[in-house]
């Protein structure tokens, strides 16, 4: 079954035009001199394919068996083959030099080749490239030269019409997916477009293992956040839309509104600028400055999807059918998203906040035509906390933040192949603070001190590094948000040696406020063993920085300064730090790595050898050995000044009421919110659950604001009941208590307390937590809460 040749034309047309080259290099060109610049050295004598041509000589070569990398400047020339800017278009020498590259990797790769090592590289990452240099130039290349690798292409790829992938295949199904429907634009083969039409539909789904989750959060290569394999996925099924959309291999309406709905719920909020949250990326953050790059990826694969037009079609039908009920976006909400707040929106505030110069030379002209439409600029603001991942979000105007825990249901952290080799630490309550989304670009992660990531308490020993992909330790993972504004997340921590040594144990948890103030807390840490434990409070690199504030001294930010200090207050870079309980080691060190350190993976077009310098300021609380009772508080201020920092510090606009073993309990001032988690059940005179959870609420004007979470009857299901009781020291009109949030079905039973509040007997099922409002009765005020403070 063969497509319309206008068919063909157009589809093969949208894709040239937005085909950047294969993710896994660092090779970006944001105009068409730079993709020349770059042609031109690999054509140079002795350049890249000089080397290539003479340094493989073996099926076993890593180039070919390892990734196959060795066919990507064949990519990369043919990219440039058909690129209208570029003066290497349709040129005969440069259709030459592809035919030579091809010719000397053909001697190893042809139909019924030997296929040795790695499966990736065989089954996709070789028929990815072949795809698109037969997409480029197959048509101007001999016939016998472009049936050769069709053949092979179609030898070497899984047949999508005998073996099609599973729905929980994930990335690795899509990207065999992907290269089926280039197989079908190559050969104009209908059959290869529609199975892979299915399969990509049919991972666009929620699932309640690999892949989108009930909560929009990502996972694959087991139960943990790994947006490296998400970003694959994005830009895939993004691309895809983009060049089908209006013809008959436009995905169905579900998979589209599934695919948009994870797009606004968890890709938007897990980015910032030209950045994303590193720790959240599994090894793929590890892969040189494009690991963690959103400009290339992720910013890409939503301008294909605002540029599409399927948001406007899926608002004028039913396409809701393929959102999880009563999470993050309701059916009804999620149709009206494409016309209150288009992904055009999104990307012109992108664009007016971090500058279009950064952006691929592919996507340039569908920005170009965005910024001219009518839609108008917005971005997320707010708290997101998906609790199938253990990770909250804020975003701010000024900055975004992410806290990643796991517990037992949750892997830490994920290697393969020898990447992501030092992540030891990457889920152990990981805190990354971001304001111009360029804190991780040139070579950051290759310099930091691995040790001492941001926001975790960790034993100063090896033994106390958990393997990758293992569950944790920690009973008690909690997160809840209030009216999107107020978010709070916490963990009793614990890990333990292999060889059953005794555990360190730390209660930890993190308060955004909507004044632009994150609090943290520790405290209960406890370790039985001679072996130092510690805090860190922030590894930040402060490049251009001329001094540190600690306190009222100012020190130059030079290498080799270490001191320990009971200051209140400290300044680094654009942060302040403002220590509720004193006692901090400061220390500023000159860092030097290479990727090679964290990563053995080298694709072509990166450079390992490079050696990168920063300029680093680390933060540390100090708990001692054999320590029983350890502990911090700190609120974190971002963009504030030094001066502004040093006044916070006189005048705290946080309580914290209770910081121990058993809960956390903090309240901060101007807006009357009080945060409070519990370890155990407790009662405190602000509030009381009688279970393990995390509570936030908020008096204001005669109305109660109210969000709890608890860990369910079975485990974070979807479906798990979930029952607590919450102590208010407010009297409520009974009949005015409503579910206000996210969970599925909530009761809600009212009854007076002993001492004079009230208890609030709640039960819902879903993943997250449940928000309430209801109205406030006579002699409402807490005792002893001014009444000024609401």
């Amino acid at each position: 079954m063969s497509m319309s040749l206008d068919e063909v034309s157009l589809l093969r047309r949208r894709y040239r035009e937005v085909q950047i080259s294969f993710q896994m290099t660092d090779a970006v060109w944001r105009s068409a001199a730079e993709l020349d610049t770059h042609v031109d050295r690999l054509l140079e004598p002795g350049g890249v394919l000089d080397q290539l041509s003479a340094s493989v000589v073996d099926v076993n070569d890593r180039r070919i068996s390892g990734g196959g990398e060795a066919f990507q400047p064949a990519a990369e020339l043919s990219k440039a083959y058909a690129t209208p800017q570029s003066r290497h278009f349709r040129s005969p020498a440069l259709l030459e030099a592809i035919e030579g590259v091809l010719e000397r990797l053909g001697v190893f790769v042809y139909p019924g080749c030997p296929t040795p090592g790695n499966w990736w590289a065989w089954q996709i990452g070789i028929p990815m490239r072949l795809g698109d240099i037969l997409l480029h130039a197959g048509e101007n290349l001999p016939q016998a030269v472009r049936s050769r690798w069709t053949e092979t292409m179609a030898y070497l790829s899984p047949d999508l019409l005998v073996r099609p992938p599973g729905p929980e295949s994930g990335a690795n199904g899509l990207w065999v997916a992907f290269n089926g429907f280039k197989y079908g634009l190559v050969t104009g083969d209908a059959r290869y477009i529609e199975a892979a039409r299915s399969v990509i539909a049919g991972i666009c789904r929620v699932s309640p293992t690999e892949g989108i989750q009930h909560d929009w959060s990502y996972h694959f290569h087991g139960p943990g956040l790994n947006m490296g394999y998400g970003g694959d996925q994005l830009f895939d099924v993004s691309r895809y839309i983009y060049v089908t959309a209006g013809s008959r291999f436009q995905l169905p309406p579900e998979a589209l509104a599934t695919h948009l709905a994870w797009i606004r719920n968890f890709i938007l909020w897990n980015m910032r600028g030209s950045g994303q949250n590193p720790y959240s990326m599994g090894r793929a953050g590890t892969r040189g400055d494009v690991g963690h790059s959103t400009v290339r990826m992720h910013l890409s694969a939503i301008v294909y999807v605002a540029a599409s037009g399927v948001e406007a079609q899926l608002d004028d039908m039913d396409a809701g059918q393929g959102l999880p009920d009563g999470d993050d976006m309701s059916r009804g909400k999620e149709r009206s998203l494409g016309k209150e707040l288009p992904l055009a929106g999104y990307v012109k505030d992108w664009v007016a906040r971090f500058g279009a110069h950064n952006l691929p030379l592919e996507v340039q002209p569908l920005v170009e035509a965005i910024l001219e439409g009518p839609a108008v600029p917005w971005a997320p603001r707010g708290v997101r906390y998906y609790p199938r991942s253990d990770y909250l979000a804020v975003h701010r105007d000024g900055y975004a933040a992410w806290v990643r825990m796991h517990g037992k249901e949750r892997i830490g952290w994920f290697s393969i192949h020898n990447e992501n080799r030092r992540g030891w630490y990457a889920g152990d309550g990981t805190f990354v603070l971001m304001q111009t989304g360029r804190e991780f670009h040139d070579g950051v992660l290759a310099t930091q001190d691995w040790e001492r990531l941001p926001g975790i308490t960790r034993v100063v020993s090896d033994a106390y590094k958990r393997p990758q992909g293992q569950l944790g330790m920690s009973e008690f993972v909690s997160g809840a948000t209030l009216r999107d504004e107020t978010g709070l997340c916490a963990m009793e921590f614990r890990v333990a040696p292999a060889d059953g040594g005794p555990p360190l144990i730390a209660r930890k948890s993190w308060t955004a406020f909507p004044d632009e103030t994150i609090v943290a807390l520790g405290s209960g840490i406890e370790l039985d063993a001679d072996l130092a434990v510690e805090s860190v409070v922030d590894q930040r690199t402060i490049d251009g920085v001329d001094c540190v504030y600690v306190g009222d001294e100012r020190y130059a930010a030079t290498e080799g300064l270490e001191l320990h200090t009971e200051a209140p207050w400290i300044h680094a870079g654009s942060v302040g730090y403002v220590f509720l309980v004193p006692g901090a080691r400061v220390r500023v060190e000159e860092r030097v790595g290479r990727f090679t350190d964290i990563t053995a993976y080298v694709p072509y077009g990166t450079t390992p050898e490079r050696e990168y310098r920063h300029r680093t300021c680390t933060l540390v609380v100090e708990h001692g050995v054999r320590v029983r009772d350890g502990g911090y508080a700190v609120v974190y201020l971002p963009g504030a000044a030094p001066g502004a920092v040093a006044q916070y510090a006189a005048e705290p606009q946080v309580q914290v009421l209770r910081r121990d073993a058993g809960a956390h309990v903090v309240r901060h001032v101007p807006s009357g919110t009080v945060a409070a988690v519990f370890f155990r059940p407790e009662q405190t005179p602000e509030v009381g659950l009688n279970t393990p959870g995390t509570v936030v609420y908020q008096v204001k004007e005669g109305n109660l604001w109210l969000s709890v979470a608890c860990i369910g009857d079975g485990g974070d299901d979807s479906g798990t009941m979930r029952r607590c009781t919450v102590r208010l020291p407010l009297t409520l009109e009974a009949k005015s208590v409503e579910a206000a949030g996210r969970a599925g079905r909530t009761v809600v039973a009212t009854e007076p307390a002993s001492d004079g509040g009230t208890l609030l007997h709640m039960e819902w099922s879903g993943t997250g937590h449940v928000e309430l409002q209801a109205r406030l009765g006579s002699g409402a005020l807490p005792r002893g809460h001014g009444g000024a403070l609401w």
